[in-house]
């Protein structure tokens, strides 16, 4: 079979655009989620049927190693905002342990933000989000590295 450059050129325009595509659909997806969730510096996290998605970024900046921080989060369930309730939990799971403290979180009007997180080494942490809400509950995780 012999390869001519306007197959070459279609493939090259279909795999671009096939890898533009994959990338724009967790935004198209979520596009009526608040602005602040798209901001670069949040992370993000979504359910196994990507109809939930968390973001998330520490406050006031960087994830700091030692010192307490808080995480601004936002929810959107099917591109809209999230009604239910929220719990954060972390854990060190190379090492077996978790934080030392209980965060608490509230609702504001952006979302939730979770107040009281130390990471107290650096490393590979998780972060779990348990979700409650009408339909049920849901468990949500990512993993961050801290260094």
């Amino acid at each position: 079979m012999i390869n001519s450059p306007t197959g070459y050129f279609r493939r090259l325009v279909m795999t671009r655009f096939g890898a533009l595509l994959a990338l724009a659909m967790p935004v198209v997806g979520h596009a009526r989620c608040p602005d602040t969730a798209l901001d670069p510096s949040s992370y993000t996290s979504a359910s196994e049927d990507n109809q939930i998605v968390v973001y998330f970024r520490g406050q006031p900046g960087a994830i700091p190693i030692g010192a307490f921080f808080s995480l601004d989060i936002t929810i959107c369930d099917s591109a809209k905002r999230w009604a239910g309730t929220l719990t954060v939990d972390a854990s060190m799971p190379a090492h077996g342990h978790g934080m030392n403290y209980q965060p608490e979180v509230q609702a504001t009007a952006s979302g939730f933000i979770a107040e009281g997180l130390l990471f107290h080494m650096p490393g590979q942490w998780r972060l779990d989000f348990n979700l409650q809400g009408d339909a049920g509950s849901q468990h949500i995780y990512s993993f961050i590295e801290i260094e």
